[in-house]
């Protein structure tokens, strides 16, 4: 019997184990086109200047989560202005 992909999964975790069983390359003649246009963000670039020991900090924290350090300094300031919004603060 051929394997289908599910139309929907319990959870996110059902679904991991899905994947982790299946290779997409097995099932990809079951894939659709999709028509979902991604739309690239224009970036802008600053430059900080960070103590030695902020950067040594913030560069062993991105190692362990396996992500360069402008993704985690920016989940840190989205995070931050999130709360700021959230505290009435902006």
């Amino acid at each position: 019997m051929a394997k289908k992909i599910p139309k929907s999964f319990k959870n996110l975790e059902e679904e991991a184990a899905f994947w982790e069983a299946h290779s997409l390359s097995e099932l990809f003649d079951e894939t659709e086109e999709s028509d979902h246009a991604f739309v690239k963000k224009e970036k802008a670039v600053l430059s900080f200047k960070f103590d030695k020991d902020l950067v040594e900090t913030v560069t062993r924290a991105s190692r362990k989560l396996g992500i360069n350090r402008s993704a985690l300094i920016q989940m840190f300031l989205k995070k931050g202005l999130n709360d700021f919004r959230k505290g009435g603060w902006l």
